[in-house]
């Protein structure tokens, strides 16, 4: 199974996603055409380039790196996300939208047929950011796909479903996984004493073997370092860290 690369804190800006996924080549052609070193979007073209022709040419270009960066986005070599129109939370942007999506580069939007996301911004699969706090089914699916580790959950921790495998919680372990999960995102690697996390989840057991004896499947979901400490094991092999 191949491991997730580090997690980044979120994803790229629409122009930075832009220059990271277009080709060398036609993105030197665009500096060159703009004399910028950040090539304007089509819709600013105009404002630095004053010549009819040039901007022609640029437009071209401009329209060519940006179809290779749609069909990049529908096969979710690149995935997009953003906070939906009257949302509260970002989310991943299925690919099969951007056929009805455009990407407004000024004000970070994309907007098609009703859909509106905003905040925009763009990752590869292998290096979901930390601010998608849940991964979709389909994004599930394609991490699978691809060999990296996921992990989806409902919003009570009930049932979660990691390297494919799902699982139906009770109420306490539903919440030590969450107290696991949310640690994981807060500072990357996740380990937390075992008896702190007891007392965060309302648990009167003192330790954390203990509350975990009558799951016989409590080792694939959460790692121990043998030292008292405890995360939630999103990634094989258990590796302790030397200074939890």
């Amino acid at each position: 199974m191949s491991m997730m690369a580090s997690r980044p804190k979120r994803g790229l800006d629409p122009d930075s996603a832009f220059k990271k996924w277009s080709s060398d080549a036609r993105f030197a052609q665009l500096v060159q055409l703009s004399g910028t070193a950040e090539p304007p979007s089509d819709d600013r073209a105009h404002v630095i380039i004053r010549d009819p022709r040039v901007l022609r040419d640029y437009h071209n270009c401009r329209a060519a790196a940006e179809k290779d960066f749609y069909d990049q986005l529908s096969d979710a070599q690149i995935i997009g996300s953003g906070i939906a129109d009257g949302g509260h939370g970002r989310i991943p942007i299925d690919p099969s939208l951007w056929d009805i999506l455009e990407i407004d580069y000024e004000f970070y939007e994309a907007n098609g047929e009703g859909r509106s996301f905003k905040k925009l911004e763009f990752f590869a699969p292998s290096a979901v950011p930390l601010n998608i706090r849940t991964i979709p089914k389909w994004l599930d699916d394609l991490l699978g796909q691809q060999g990296y580790n996921s992990f989806r959950h409902t919003e009570d921790y009930r049932h979660v479903c990691l390297h494919g495998i799902d699982y139906v919680l009770s109420p306490l372990l539903a919440k030590i996984v969450r107290i696991l999960h949310l640690a994981r995102l807060e500072d990357g690697h996740g380990w937390r004493n075992g008896k702190q996390v007891l007392e965060l989840a309302g648990s009167a057991q003192l330790k954390m073997n203990d509350a975990l004896k009558d799951r016989k499947d409590s080792k694939a979901l959460i790692q121990s370092d043998g030292k008292g400490m405890f995360r939630l094991a999103l990634e094989p092999p258990p590796d302790a860290p030397e200074d939890p």
